[in-house]
């Protein structure tokens, strides 16, 4: 069996850049303006606009990180099938451990499921 590459998609990471740099701005322009005319102190405007910022800013490191890996998505070849971009980050998974798979379309896109016989070893690589 010859190696199967199968390429990540940057155009998702961009629009979560995207979707999260856009009200990024706006809450700090809402909490500048605020700043400027301290007139009436609203505390849970301020405590809300800052854990918003701090929410975009998480969405947004985590794009710019995503995108500055060059991985591929998953490579299949004899040996098993390793995965670099679940959320399990699961990495190398024997053929051994598969025990079947399937794509299914979750919010208008093809997913691949991969079930294993041992999920705590996959959670293992995980907490590392």
């Amino acid at each position: 069996m010859s190696e199967i590459i199968i390429p990540q998609k940057s155009s998702a990471y961009i629009k979560i850049l995207l979707m999260s740099g856009i009200p990024f701005l706006y809450l700090l322009f809402i909490l500048y303006k605020y700043f400027m005319k301290i007139e009436d102190y609203n505390f849970y405007l301020m405590i809300f606009c800052c854990l918003a910022l701090i929410i975009c800013l998480a969405f947004i490191i985590n794009a710019i990180l995503q995108l500055r890996i060059r991985k591929p998505a998953i490579i299949i070849n004899d040996k098993g099938l390793e995965d670099n971009v679940s959320i399990a980050k699961a990495g190398f998974i024997d053929w051994k451990n598969i025990t079947g798979c399937f794509v299914a379309k979750m919010s208008g896109v093809d997913q691949l499921f991969i079930m294993v016989k041992d999920h705590s070893e996959i959670m293992a690589k995980q907490a590392k």
